[in-house]
């Protein structure tokens, strides 16, 4: 992966999709854990410093806060932004 600064990890249990925050280019990448290679990376939008990361893989949902004071939703299987919000301060 290239990337300096790669952070929180989601592992699908029943598939071979990982997702990992790629910090430093403001990215979610989807790893194939069985080919170990790099299938698609999505924008996160304006939203910088996404460190942590929660997978919800029943509801096919990525959870994301990030440094900016945003909080936002990705569908796991597109890579879609379903909804942002503000964090609360």
């Amino acid at each position: 992966m290239d990337s300096a600064n790669v952070e929180a990890m989601g592992i699908e249990k029943n598939g071979p999709r990982m997702y990992a925050n790629i910090r430093d280019k403001n990215l979610v990448g989807v790893i194939d854990r069985v080919k170990r290679t790099v299938t698609t990376t999505w924008p996160i939008g304006d939203m910088h410093g996404n460190t942590p990361l929660i997978f919800d893989e029943a509801t096919h949902r990525i959870f994301m806060p990030g440094a900016t004071g945003e909080f936002s939703v990705l569908d796991s299987e597109t890579g879609k932004i379903i909804a942002t919000c503000p964090l609360l301060k």
